[in-house]
Formats: structure tokens, sequence, C-alpha cells
């Protein structure tokens, strides 16, 4: 593993299919965990599901035990209009896929359609 950055900060907001939250940016983080945590609070003030969101809408941000800051978006009635929630991560692997590897009879293979085609 080599990453040049090793703590993100994570926006998960929720998918309109299933209604579970995903993961939709990531934010690299120069710096340890107190940096990220100041970036995670930033974007939980800041970030925006719809553009014009944050001026419309009361934004309340909740911190819970795992220290996951949950976002509230309420309307001027006081009905949630959306929420989505904001981690600190840090990287701990990744694994990059193998490169693919050509068959010795694939390139067989496409020799000779070459050829064929060349005729």
């Amino acid at each position: 593993m080599s990453a040049s950055k090793e703590w993100f900060v994570l926006i998960e907001e929720t998918d309109s299919i299933e209604s579970e939250f995903v993961v939709s940016k990531t934010i690299p983080i120069d710096g340890g965990a107190e940096e990220a945590w100041d970036a995670a609070l930033k974007a939980a003030r800041t970030h925006e599901l719809v553009p014009g969101s944050r001026t419309a809408c009361a934004r309340e941000i909740y911190r819970t035990p795992e220290r996951v800051l949950r976002v509230v978006l309420r309307s001027e009635y006081g009905d949630i209009r959306e929420s989505f929630r904001v981690s600190v991560a840090e990287l701990v692997e990744v694994h990059e896929p193998p490169a693919p590897q050509e068959s010795e009879e694939s390139a067989d293979r496409k020799g000779r359609l070459w050829r064929r085609s060349r005729a």
C-alpha cells in the first residue's frame, strides 16, 4: 500500500433506492486525526445535498457516540428535509486489481484474426 494521505473525511448520503447511507465523497486530509476532525466539522457546516439548501434550511449537527456527525436540514416549518453524515476515517489498506495478463492462446488467436483481415 502506498497512500500519500492517510486520513479522510467521508460524506455519506442516502441513496434513492434503498435509503441506505453510501459514501458520496471522500476528502483527503493533510495532517492527522485532529486536522481531519476539524475538516469534518467544516464539511458538516457547509456541504450541500442540493444547491441552495444551505440558505433555505436550518442546519443541526449532532455528534453520535460513534464519533459520526449527523447533519439534519430542517425547513422553516421544522420538518426534516434532508440528512447526511460526516465521519473521519484512517485509510488502512488499498488493494489494486491485478493487471490483466494475456494468455498465449488469446495472443495466438489475435494474431490469426489479424492475418485473416490483411489477406
